[in-house]
């Protein structure tokens, strides 16, 4: 694939353009945090620099390096796009943390930090829960936990404050009835694999795989047959597959099925076999103890939390 150069340059000039514009600004007092370049100067004779040897590459290096330049831009994009579409949609607070909580995007019409620091939600937070929503209740008000990976580290959406029950406390706290969380978990889910579709670039393998996933997930997929299916060889797709999905095939799969399931448990006419063996477990004690794994809860106790 050919790279055209002024690509290159255009991006590289861009980070110049902010690094000048960083320079004209006030200078900070002794105790801000210090950057990667002692100097203005030497930062930007390092993107000059940087810019000669990126001419001087291979075309192939060159291909490599602007598409994890591009992709890196557009994460952040993305992430900031995401909050803002779904704020816009339901008009309640969106913050992202990353795994040690510094807050990277938030929005909001007002200050949720005391919410955040009174009643400490930071530390009910499973930071090792990667793959499942969680839902943080104190009395009436409520939080949803939706992990995302950004620049490879595992943080969080933190979605709320808002309120269940209409009451005259906390009236700037956005209300919404209870039934509305699994709605909300929805749009956001729904915003974030749009956006990821239209921004993520796939390798073909991976491309197909999922899909196959999505097409086959109610079969007894084995990670040969997709091997065997793609024509790859099966160490390299385990790596590929973890690099771009951030899981291993294993875990996504569990994963998909599992959310897959939630559907189904919606209707009491299923029983818990029946759901199992609806996306792929012959073993209902096997699947129980996977979706207690990701959701922390029983099949069982998820279906009468919905229901009732």
């Amino acid at each position: 694939m050919e790279i055209n150069t002024l690509d290159i340059e255009k991006i590289v000039k861009q980070v110049m353009q902010s690094v000048e514009a960083a320079e004209n600004k006030p200078q900070c007092s002794d105790n801000c945090g210090e950057g990667i370049f002692p100097t203005m100067e030497e930062a930007i004779d390092a993107a000059f620099t940087a810019q000669r040897k990126l001419l001087d590459c291979s075309m192939s290096d060159k291909d490599r390096f602007v598409k994890a330049i591009r992709n890196q831009l557009s994460k952040k994009e993305n992430l900031e796009k995401i909050s803002k579409d779904f704020y816009d949609c339901v008009n309640i607070p969106i913050r992202y943390i990353d795994s040690s909580f510094n807050v990277k995007h938030n929005i909001s019409s007002y200050s949720i930090d005391v919410f955040i620091d009174e009643l400490g939600i930071y530390k009910d937070i499973n930071k090792n829960e990667i793959c499942t929503n969680q839902i943080l209740n104190y009395d009436n008000i409520h939080f949803i936990i939706k992990p995302f990976q950004y620049r490879g580290d595992n943080g969080f959406f933190v979605v709320g404050p808002f309120k269940t029950l209409s009451t005259l406390e906390h009236d700037h706290i956005p209300f919404k009835p209870i039934h509305c969380i699994n709605h909300l978990e929805n749009i956001l889910k729904y915003i974030i694999k749009e956006i990821d579709h239209h921004t993520r670039n796939f390798s073909k393998y991976i491309y197909e795989s999922v899909s196959y996933i999505r097409k086959h997930y109610s079969n007894d997929i084995k990670i040969d047959d997709i091997c065997s299916h793609l024509n790859i060889n099966k160490s390299y797709f385990c790596r590929l597959f973890k690099s771009e999905m951030g899981l291993t095939f294993s875990q996504f799969l569990n994963a998909y099925r599992i959310e897959r399931s939630k559907e189904l448990l919606k209707n009491k006419e299923y029983s818990i076999l029946d759901v199992a063996m609806e996306v792929g477990y012959n073993n209902h004690n096997y699947y129980s103890s996977l979706f207690k794994k990701f959701n922390k809860i029983t099949p069982l106790d998820y279906r009468n939390q919905y229901i009732y």
